[in-house]
């Protein structure tokens, strides 16, 4: 029975060895392969002025793991932008868009003036989202490689902006 024994353990302790090299190996380095994807999809961002960052899929937020929240200050930022943008401008435009002769301008006064007190907020509205943003990318801890790319993506969709 001792001489069954013996042989279990010394089958069962390398088995198990191996079996944890495997499962050790599966891991992989996900934060590295994470911050490829991050830089990846930093890069494919369009440059352009007022270019808006696209969403992330589900699939996506996975791939990046806890660079996604990093990515969501930028989305949340031009989400909370054009969200306050729609409901300041589009009415001013609607009233704006009416006035076709100089007898307009009597009539649509007083719509317009309540639509140039919509615009007044849309500025606080638009401080408060960039406050907002830039303290969350306080608190960003990135490696330096992400964080240089990270800053002019940064700048591009909200330091530049407004």
């Amino acid at each position: 029975m001792t001489i069954t024994t013996g042989w279990r353990s010394r089958w069962l302790l390398p088995v198990l060895a191996l079996g944890m090299v495997f499962q050790l190996t599966a891991c992989g380095d996900s934060e590295a392969d994470q911050r490829k994807a991050f830089m990846t999809l930093l890069q494919s961002v369009p440059s352009q002025p007022g270019s808006v960052p696209p969403a992330l899929s589900d699939y996506q937020k996975k791939q990046l793991g806890p660079f996604a929240n990093d990515y969501a200050i930028l989305t949340t930022f031009s989400q909370q932008l054009r969200q306050s943008m729609a409901v300041s401008l589009k009415p001013l435009l609607e009233h704006v868009s009416q006035i076709r002769v100089p007898q307009d301008y009597l009539t649509q006064r007083d719509g317009v003036r309540s639509v140039v007190g919509a615009i007044n907020l849309l500025g606080q509205q638009v401080q408060a989202a960039k406050t907002q943003a830039d303290s969350a990318r306080r608190n960003l801890s990135q490696p330096q490689e992400v964080q240089v790319l990270y800053e002019r993506v940064y700048s591009q969709v909200v330091s530049n902006r407004w």
